[in-house]
């Protein structure tokens, strides 16, 4: 099991980890496990962080190069490292650095259906404001919905689970500009879903975490460039196949939800900013 954070989270990551570590201890203690931090050389010392919090689990770290940045560089990575270990690994586990709603149980409820169920892909399904996941909810999810007839109501959620058969599946696609950067998640989505991998949604409660809104140009045009990439890319898969009604993927974990994440939306300054 590994864990995936992104750059700088130096204040946020002993939490997580040590969450992390408590779900393995708890629900996975018969595996052998080891909890992963994927980092761009970041410059606050999270790697000093990570290692420095008390674990029963062992800890790995691994960086880009200097100067190398990107979320997708650091998913490449952790592919990379699991791939060492493709005979013997049954999931892989990622969750966000900077979270604060992580418990124990998201470790549980992200694995279990991967290890005990047989699916490839354990997406998260999480009570959200409705001004939060603007991109996921006004581009990701309807041209998924609409082109690909698939019901994913978080094709970029932050926090999933996945096979090693998956993660090798990945390593073998094109991998873009975009998709080294924050195009990776949908990247991993779309594929999954064009390699007839099996997916389901993990009910994690309510998300809780910094706030994305200073890397939200990037993020948009990084995962926009990468959808639609894709699309024209694979277009003869999806065109000549008649889009079903979508129906939801069955759904582990919690099945009644928290509320979600308060937001203060100041809409006149929002408009005043354009």
């Amino acid at each position: 099991m590994l864990e995936s954070p992104p750059i700088k989270e130096a204040d946020s990551i002993p939490f997580v980890t040590r969450q992390v570590d408590g779900g393995i201890a708890r629900y996975f203690g018969e595996l052998r496990a080891q909890i992963v931090n994927v980092d761009n050389n970041s410059e606050d010392d999270t790697r000093g962080a990570f290692l420095s919090t008390d674990t029963q689990t062992p800890k790995h770290y691994i960086s880009t190069a200097k100067g190398v940045k990107g979320k997708g560089n650091n998913f490449l990575n952790l592919f990379k490292y699991a791939s060492r270990y493709k005979d013997t690994l049954k999931a892989i586990v990622v969750v966000d650095a900077d979270l604060r709603s992580i418990t124990p149980e998201w470790i549980r409820y992200l694995a279990e259906p991967i290890i005990k169920k047989g699916y490839d892909y354990a997406l998260p399904y999480y009570s959200r404001h409705q001004f939060d996941g603007s991109i996921t909810n006004h581009i990701c999810y309807p041209f998924l919905h609409g082109l690909l007839g698939e019901n994913i109501r978080q094709p970029m959620g932050g926090g999933f689970a996945f096979s090693p058969a998956l993660a090798e599946h990945w390593l073998k696609q094109e991998w873009t500009r975009a998709t080294r950067q924050y195009g990776i998640d949908i990247f991993m989505t779309l594929n999954a879903i064009l390699g007839q991998f099996k997916i389901c949604e993990v009910g994690l409660g309510a998300k809780i975490h910094k706030t994305s809104v200073p890397k939200l140009g990037p993020m948009f045009t990084q995962v926009v460039t990468t959808l639609f990439e894709f699309l024209v890319r694979t277009k003869g898969n999806w065109l000549r196949e008649q889009v079903r009604q979508p129906k939801p993927k069955r759904r582990f974990g919690l099945q009644e939800l928290d509320p979600p994440q308060e937001l203060n939306i100041d809409i006149r300054q929002l408009k005043e900013n354009l």
